[in-house]
């Protein structure tokens, strides 16, 4: 099984900046029972970056065109980069984090938590081989 998430920033579409010239930052954490927790064994690839170079007062974009595809079980991700782990304290939760259990999870992003708007996670879940009724 491959879990395959878009995670984004809320990040102008133009300028990557949030409420006015603000640099945003991301941050994805995700816990499905005790086996499958978000870390850097997770693939994470970008594609909305910005403003380039943190410049806010003439802020540029850089879109990388995300694979139709993105989500298939069978997409190749081995050239993706592994997600990067943050603490808490980088990513700053508001309140409804505390209401949920993530222990286990990290929190995880692409390599620039400020700059990355727009990241791709994968991550293949090993097991059991299905056996399959042949009627005979």
């Amino acid at each position: 099984m491959t879990i395959a998430v878009m995670a984004k920033d809320n990040a102008h579409p133009e300028k990557g900046t949030e409420y006015a010239n603000n640099i945003g930052d991301g941050g994805f954490i995700l816990k499905i029972g005790d086996k499958i927790l978000t870390s850097s064994e997770w693939k994470a690839k970008n594609f909305f970056h910005g403003p380039i170079n943190s410049d806010v007062n003439n802020p540029k974009v850089k879109h990388t065109p995300i694979p139709e595809d993105w989500f298939d079980v069978d997409f190749d991700d081995s050239k993706w980069g592994a997600a990067k782990e943050f603490t808490e304290e980088e990513i700053g939760p508001k309140g409804p984090f505390f209401e949920h259990d993530f222990k286990g999870a990290k929190f995880i992003w692409s390599a620039d938590l400020k700059l990355d708007n727009t990241v791709i996670f994968r991550f293949k879940v090993d097991g059991p081989k299905a056996t399959f009724y042949t009627g005979r």
